[in-house]
């Protein structure tokens, strides 16, 4: 309406408006193969995790039947036992990963920071050899195994090959993942990792 001025003020007709938009930030190839790991590890902790229900599941149900018809399910402890070990090494690397692994740290605490870097950067190394070497030997576990064609006879009959599975994935990421805490170490502070979790 004539009178009232508009609350948007006019730009000079030579300055024009742009909307900037900042180019995503690139990632590498090794930061692509850390979030692939990422993701298998998570994947392989799910996976760990349904195993802990069946457990539950499984032995409640066998100690019900024991109270109630005096007869329970035959193969719970086979399928207890089977599936604690198959969690262990599945949850395995991502706990490395999120540093909740029990470790005890009164040595690193009371070397100076340099010092404590430098032993942190040396358990890794010794971490990616080791696990590697026991994944390789779990392999030929396996290989032998098939060659065999064993079997694992209890209250339930299976492969034994299926029994050793775990463990060459479990310890394959698990290399991987200390030669990744190893890169994150290099790059970052020249000091003892404060992620993990501690036992003093």
């Amino acid at each position: 309406m004539p009178g009232q001025r508009s609350g948007v003020a006019a730009l000079p007709s030579n300055q024009v408006v742009t909307d900037q938009v900042m180019p995503a930030p690139r990632i590498g190839l090794a930061d692509r193969v850390d979030q692939w790991i990422g993701r298998v590890e998570a994947s392989l902790a799910a996976i760990a995790c349904a195993l802990v229900l069946v457990m539950v599941v499984v032995i409640c149900a066998d100690v019900t039947l024991r109270a109630t018809v005096r007869t329970g399910v035959i193969w719970a402890n086979a399928v207890a036992e089977y599936s604690l070990y198959a969690v262990t090494f599945l949850a395995a690397p991502l706990l490395l990963r999120k540093g909740q692994h029990i470790r005890v740290d009164l040595l690193l605490r009371a070397l100076p920071q340099q010092a404590a870097w430098a032993v942190e950067w040396g358990v890794d190394v010794a971490g990616v050899v080791i696990s590697g070497l026991f994944a390789v030997a779990s392999v030929r576990v396996i290989l032998q195994s098939l060659a065999q064609d064993s079997l694992v006879i209890r209250e339930i009959v299976f492969p034994e090959w299926w029994l050793y599975l775990p463990m060459p994935l479990s310890l394959g990421l698990l290399s991987a993942e200390f030669a990744l805490r190893m890169r994150r170490l290099t790059h970052g502070p020249r000091r003892m990792r404060e992620e993990a979790t501690s036992a003093a």
